[in-house]
């Protein structure tokens, strides 16, 4: 049965087998293709996750609405970008958004650790995970001022010293993130002698993104803690099942100068090594504009990158210690 605005009713593979006996059949069909195909691309992936993917995929089936593509915006000024961003925020579930600049627009949102080996088996990555932490524990000892209670926390601290994690910087601040990608894609030209890309920012409504994340267990909330039940029984390493699937937003401890002058914050990813835009792509779940991405073409880079260091964007402000001043140094006397 169908509402006034042609809406399926029911919710359910049995809701549809009670009241649409037409369309059981291929309801079924497209629950059982689902789960084929997650234990397809996700080799050793838990029971319940391929459960929850499959039931989204037979829930966008049953309410017959379709995923909202990706909002994209190009832009080759400050007051363009300025003006993009202020758009975002007029479309925000929450007075807060977040931002993570990329040297080049086809990278991927999908963290560090998910990214070397990507045919890994889930089973094989969460040991390999295991292993990661409890080296760093006993061996980090000696050069660290403050100590972490849990597994979790050590995410942080590894993420900060360059161990891949689970975990995406973003940051609360626009102009740190365009920083970042202008300053890496003009670098990448320059140094490395690469061929000129567009750069990206990605624009992330932490709230959104989590309630969408995760509607199937009723999530109103927004943003977690480390310290939030919800979040280390379905994320933390230490946590007996890796049950939580989509990455989700989270605040990470301020460990660090750094870390603070880039107002930092984090995404955590689950067990799948999805990337978050095939998520948000793949789901009617997700608000709308709760992930849009700005472009910056290639040729507008270099510009982009010497209007930030003019006012007053640089190295030293965003490594706030003897090896930003350093950099500085370096660019400033061309070396």
């Amino acid at each position: 049965p169908r509402d006034g605005g042609g809406t399926l009713r029911h919710k359910t593979a049995r809701d549809c087998d009670s009241r649409c006996g037409e369309e059981q059949s291929r309801t079924r069909a497209q629950y059982g293709g689902a789960r084929r195909k997650v234990y397809a691309l996700y080799p050793g992936v838990s029971v319940s996750i391929a459960r929850s993917l499959s039931l989204r995929c037979q829930r966008t089936f049953c309410e017959s609405s379709m995923p909202e593509p990706l909002i994209s915006t190009t832009v080759e000024t400050l007051s363009e970008f300025a003006a993009a961003v202020e758009r975002a925020l007029d479309d925000a579930v929450s007075d807060t958004l977040w931002f993570r600049g990329v040297s080049d627009a086809a990278y991927q949102l999908v963290p560090r650790f998910y990214r070397r080996e990507p045919d890994a088996l889930a089973a094989d990555l969460r040991k390999k995970e295991e292993l990661m932490i409890e080296r760093f524990r006993h061996r980090s000892l000696p050069f660290l001022s403050t100590r972490y209670e849990s597994s979790l926390e050590a995410l942080f601290i590894m993420q900060h010293y360059g161990i891949p994690t689970r975990l995406l910087d973003w940051s609360e601040n626009a102009f740190v993130a365009l920083w970042f990608a202008m300053t890496y894609a003009d670098k990448a030209i320059r140094e490395l002698g690469q061929s000129p890309a567009a750069a990206a920012v990605w624009i992330l409504d932490p709230v959104a993104w989590n309630r969408g994340a995760l509607h199937s267990v009723g999530h109103t909330g927004g943003v977690f803690l480390p310290s939030d039940p919800l979040l280390t029984r379905r994320y933390a390493p230490s946590s007996d099942d890796l049950t939580g699937a989509d990455a989700v937003a989270l605040f990470g401890p301020h460990n660090s100068a750094r870390i603070v002058a880039q107002r930092g914050v984090f995404t955590i990813a689950g067990a799948l090594r999805t990337p978050m835009e095939n998520t948000f792509a793949a789901s009617s779940a997700y608000a709308p504009a709760c992930l849009r991405k700005i472009e910056v073409p290639a040729e507008a880079v270099s510009n982009l990158t010497n209007v930030l260091t003019r006012i007053g964007f640089s190295e030293s402000m965003m490594f706030p210690d003897l090896d930003g001043f350093a950099r500085e140094t370096n660019r400033l006397f061309n070396f």
